[in-house]
């Protein structure tokens, strides 16, 4: 089980620190980064109509700023996708305006791996 890289002890510093980010940028980059594919067009659109919308996206990534493992970042992304998978509704299942779990992922095990 690998830690957060270079001495970083949280994902958020770690991932801020490579991209030289601000950490009050990171909510940001790493929604739009993880945003599945097939809908950042809607995304961008709802996101403008209704910043609030995306606000259950953020505090997920949120959570994954704090993880300073790979185990820690995996159990948080499965909790997410129980949750996702419940709470539905049109634009998050049909639109994919929503954050892709596997596009966490990837960024998660880029920074512990």
């Amino acid at each position: 089980m690998k830690s957060a890289p270079g001495g970083f002890n949280t994902f958020q510093n770690a991932i801020c620190m490579k991209n030289a980010w601000s950490r009050d940028l990171y909510e940001d980059k790493v929604l739009w980064l993880a945003m599945h594919k097939k809908g950042v067009l809607m995304a961008r659109l709802v996101n403008f109509l209704n910043p609030g919308y995306f606000k259950r996206d953020r505090e997920i990534i949120r959570e994954l700023g704090n993880a300073t493992n790979v185990m820690d970042f995996k159990e948080t992304l499965s909790a997410y996708k129980e949750e996702n998978e419940k709470a539905g509704g049109i634009f998050r299942k049909w639109f994919k305006c929503r954050i892709s779990g596997s596009q966490l992922m990837k960024l998660g095990v880029q920074f512990f791996s």
